[in-house]
């Protein structure tokens, strides 16, 4: 299944992407880690903020 490449060698984990995907894509992970340690910390998003 997949590549047959020797092992240790380095493969991209994603496709590259162009100027837009890429801002997306970080605006999705960054709101993805506040709302995980939003709920994780019970702390509110005025509190997250400082």
């Amino acid at each position: 299944m997949g590549l047959d490449l020797p092992r240790g060698t380095p493969v991209p984990w994603a496709l590259p992407m162009a100027r837009h995907q890429l801002d997306a894509t970080v605006h999705a992970v960054t709101s993805a880690a506040y709302f995980l340690t939003s709920a994780l910390s019970g702390m509110r998003s005025s509190e997250l903020a400082d």
